[in-house]
């Protein structure tokens, strides 16, 4: 069994061992176009499955869905800790921090260089109707080419948190959610 692939704006035929569709970009198409030939008594059956557009903008929201949370996963990572390679020493969703309040670091590993001098942290808690509420924004300045940065915070109050980083100009590098629990004594 052969599978061909034929360009519709161009008529031209492509061997495709591996492709298994095609995608014109400009018309927002994607044709898949499973070509089997079969000989049946010496006549060519060819079967073809074409997507129609309605098909093909569901198929591109996914696959752009699945492209953006994996870029943009959780980035932030909660850590007691970070070394000098941007390893981060006992990562955790979930801490346990005393009254008197217990810092923890934040290491931010976005999937390239950070490409600003500043980056900006908007630290979120949850209320009750699982609504996020600002507590705090802090900036912290670093180099373009780095590959992470990472910032110790205190916190004294239980519940569960969201961080986001900005670069200078709003775009989102990264983002995490931390739960912290009251130490019981």
């Amino acid at each position: 069994m052969e599978q061909i692939l034929v360009s519709i704006n161009t008529n031209k035929r492509i061997n495709a061992h591996q492709i298994h569709s095609f995608a014109t970009l400009n018309r927002i198409h994607i044709y898949y176009l499973l070509s089997k030939y079969q000989k049946n008594n010496n006549i060519m059956i060819k079967k073809s499955i074409k997507i129609n557009s309605t098909h093909s903008i569901f198929i591109i929201g996914l696959f752009m869905l699945f492209t953006i949370s994996i870029s943009y996963g959780q980035t932030i990572t909660f850590c007691e800790s970070v070394d000098k390679y941007g390893k981060a020493i006992n990562p955790s969703d979930t801490f346990d921090i005393d009254t008197a309040g217990s810092a923890i670091c934040i290491l931010l590993k976005p999937s390239g260089p950070l490409n600003t001098l500043v980056v900006q942290y908007e630290i979120y808690s949850y209320d009750e109707n699982d609504s996020l509420v600002l507590n705090n924004m802090l900036r912290q300045d670093v180099q373009k080419n780095w590959l992470f940065c990472w910032q110790r915070l205190s916190f004294r109050d239980s519940g569960r948190f969201k961080i986001n980083a900005y670069t200078l100009d709003n775009v989102l590098l990264g983002s995490g959610e931390v739960v912290l629990l009251i130490q019981k004594e």
